[in-house]
């Protein structure tokens, strides 16, 4: 089986999924990031909520190039044995 496997790095701590396709992990991220987007945190007061794009992949963009805390890697292919 092959496994991928998607880290966020935030101020409280690190985030962990998994999935067994790339986008299944994108997806997740995107949910993560929609995630703030609908809380509209005053956590995140580096953010403008109305300027989120309506494409993912832009929107993931948006929220890690402006939440200079947060990063994220995705690690693929990982082979997983019994």
């Amino acid at each position: 089986m092959i496994v991928y496997i998607l880290t966020i790095e935030h101020r409280y701590g690190i985030n962990t999924y998994a999935a067994t396709t790339r986008a299944g992990v994108e997806r997740q991220l995107v949910d993560y990031v929609d995630s703030w987007r609908l809380m509209e945190s005053e956590l995140r007061i580096e953010l403008d909520y109305d300027d989120f794009p309506e494409d993912p992949t832009e929107r993931v963009a948006y929220y890690f190039d402006n939440c200079d805390d947060e990063s994220y890697i995705i690690a693929g292919g990982i082979r997983v044995h019994d």
